[in-house]
């Protein structure tokens, strides 16, 4: 049966053989979970959402029952079956042969929550005081994966001049970026498009007279490759920290 590590492995890095293989992938997805269960003996509460097999239902279910799940490693069990059908629609909206890069951005802000919610929890001791997170490896390499197409939503919404909600997106992708299961390896700063977060998340900041997060994005595109973006990013830091520190 194909375990953990090749299921992510295979999903994320592969959008071919998902878009061809979805289905078997699914099936695979149940399989494993069925067999979990059986070997875990969890309990009723997690029985029944790692049985539902969309996101929202999971979802409802987590939140209705998740002070019932005995364990720190239930919980994360729990959300981690959430993570999984989370990426899997991220990647189905993205195979779409017309692709609407805002609904794919949402649905991969979508994903990294959930991911983040199962690193919580991945991350707490055991009963004996231990921690051994089971999910964040393979979580890191979905997320990780699938950041291209939330910054690509970004920009795009950043194009039509729509500051409040640019910033409202880029400040959820910051906030994910900046949380242990994706800081550990820096994404924020060493993703290759994220001088154009700063230079796009700065410049709503700014609109908005939000001048000391303005400061803080435009930092982040103050190394880019790109010229005019850099000289920008440089010239507008220096504005916005100045307005900043004067309490505009």
């Amino acid at each position: 049966m194909l375990g953990d590590s090749a299921f992510f492995v295979y999903l994320c890095s592969k959008y071919d053989f998902y878009f061809y293989m979805r289905k078997t992938l699914l099936f695979v997805l149940m399989l494993v979970a069925s067999a979990m269960t059986a070997l875990a003996a969890d309990s009723k509460a997690l029985q029944s959402i790692l049985r539902a097999d969309t996101y929202a239902e999971v979802e409802s279910l987590i939140n209705s029952q998740l002070n019932v799940l005995p364990s720190n490693q239930e919980k994360a069990k729990a959300y981690n079956h959430l993570t999984r059908l989370a990426v899997l629609t991220f990647y189905d909206e993205s195979v779409k042969s017309a692709v609407d890069k805002r609904k794919v951005m949402e649905l991969g802000l979508r994903a990294m929550r959930a991911a983040d919610l199962c690193d919580e929890y991945d991350m707490q001791p055991g009963a004996d005081g231990q921690v051994r997170p089971k999910y964040r490896d393979d979580n890191y390499i979905s997320i990780a994966l699938l950041a291209d197409a939330v910054v690509d939503g970004c920009c795009e919404i950043a194009e039509a001049k729509n500051y409040e909600q640019t910033l409202k997106y880029i400040d959820a992708f910051c906030h994910y970026a900046e949380r242990p299961l994706l800081k550990k390896k820096d994404l924020l700063k060493s993703h290759p498009k994220i001088d154009l977060i700063g230079f796009y998340g700065g410049q709503a900041a700014f609109m908005l007279n939000k001048f000391a997060r303005a400061a803080e994005l435009f930092k982040l595109a103050m190394n880019s490759g790109n010229e005019s973006v850099r000289n920008f990013a440089r010239e507008y830091y220096s504005i916005s920290l100045r307005y900043a520190q004067q309490g505009q």
